[in-house]
């Protein structure tokens, strides 16, 4: 059995070596953040018997240990958000961030397609984006991501999602540091992925205008190697805007 974090799985599934080793353990058991569904199928497909975990370190409980949890949902979405009441054995009420001493924390889910009572975990609130065509749509932008990152992760380092309130979606693309590719050979690597995966799969189309390529410039992360979202947005407001002014 091994445990990775999602960064180091994903890191390790791409050596031919590695995975055949994974494919030997009794588990592989991925925890700390959000692991990309069409890799953990793909993984799966290939005989690797993997598992996500999901805990709270706040309150030291796991997914399987939670008995006095509540999920509160954006019906429109079918999104639902996890909710520690404060009943809970292990409640700390130094964590509450409601008015009825309960934690919100802030880790959104879907309901699972065929059993009943169960969810998967699709990333936390501050990973959507609004976009206001006409009405609002809610994005999760870690899915957007994990498909365009699949079929270019020799050449990508990070796509990130932008479009928070705006009438469409865009993505800087961060090609590997120190390899300097052809932005116009990135784009079409990039466009041909979209075009496959994202557009007519997900709620809203990526158009090619509004993707741009971002050479040598590190994308800000978590310790867990999560995109920081708004530093990123806050660095690259020049390129982000460029895709809205074109």
């Amino acid at each position: 059995m091994a445990i990775f974090n999602p960064v180091s799985l994903i890191a390790t599934t791409r050596s031919r070596a590695a995975l055949e080793v994974l494919k030997r353990c009794l588990l592989i058991i991925t925890t700390s953040a959000v692991f990309p569904e069409q890799l953990g199928r793909r993984l799966v497909e290939q005989g690797v018997r993997l598992v996500t975990e999901y805990g709270m370190s706040e309150l030291a409980i796991g997914q399987t240990s939670a008995p006095r949890l509540r999920v509160d949902s954006e019906e429109s979405q079918a999104i639902y958000e996890l909710v520690v009441l404060p009943s809970h054995p292990s409640e700390d009420k130094c964590w509450a961030n409601t008015g009825d001493g309960a934690f919100r924390r802030g880790d959104v889910f879907v309901k699972h397609p065929t059993a009943a009572g169960r969810y998967r975990c699709i990333g936390r609130l501050g990973d959507y984006i609004k976009i206001i065509p006409k009405d609002v749509i809610a994005l999760n932008a870690l899915e957007y991501e994990s498909k365009v990152r699949m079929d270019n992760e020799d050449v990508l380092d990070e796509v990130v999602l932008v479009g928070d309130e705006r009438p469409r979606p865009g993505a800087p693309l961060f090609p590997k540091q120190g390899t300097h590719p052809d932005a116009d050979a990135v784009l079409e690597r990039v466009w041909a992925t979209i075009e496959k995966d994202v557009n007519g799969v997900l709620p809203a189309r990526l158009d090619r205008g509004m993707l741009r390529v971002v050479h040598d410039t590190p994308v800000a992360r978590t310790g867990k190697g999560n995109v920081i979202r708004p530093q990123v947005y806050s660095t690259f407001g020049a390129v982000i805007e460029s895709m809205y002014d074109a």
